[in-house]
């Protein structure tokens, strides 16, 4: 493969990995938003659908990493240092339900959004280093 199919191939990886991040970022925030209602109106229906939301970004989250992983595998290919990569560890699956378990998620969801947000800056300073992203 040459320098330049490496660099397609790795704008392709570093593209999908921003979608499905921003994806991600959208399911844990509507979880977030059904989080808020669940502690006010204590209401099952409300906490399943949060339960949902939150199992859909856990298995978004495990492809993000194994997506990440496979991004890494082609930087290293061109000799990038990756370390400057971080790795999030896995949502906490949680089927307790009351107040203080909810305000907890509640936490748990800002900051797996956060840590999205800096893994989406991470990838996008990766790919204008290469330059592979405007």
């Amino acid at each position: 493969m040459d320098d330049l199919d490496r660099r397609l191939s790795l704008k392709r990886h570093g593209e999908n990995l921003l979608r499905d991040i921003d994806e991600t970022k959208d399911i844990l925030s509507s979880a977030s938003n059904w989080g808020v209602a669940d502690i006010f109106l204590k209401s099952g229906l409300i906490s399943w659908v949060k339960q949902g939301k939150i199992r859909k970004a856990e298995a978004r989250m495990k492809e993000i990493q194994r997506n990440l992983m496979s991004f890494k595998g082609e930087l290293e290919r061109i000799n990038f240092d990756v370390r400057e990569i971080s790795m999030f560890e896995s949502f906490i699956d949680i089927f307790f339900d009351n107040l203080f378990i909810d305000i907890f998620i509640q936490s748990k969801i800002s900051n797996k959004i956060q840590d999205l947000d800096k893994l989406e800056n991470q990838i996008k300073n990766i790919m204008k280093e290469l330059s592979l992203y405007e």
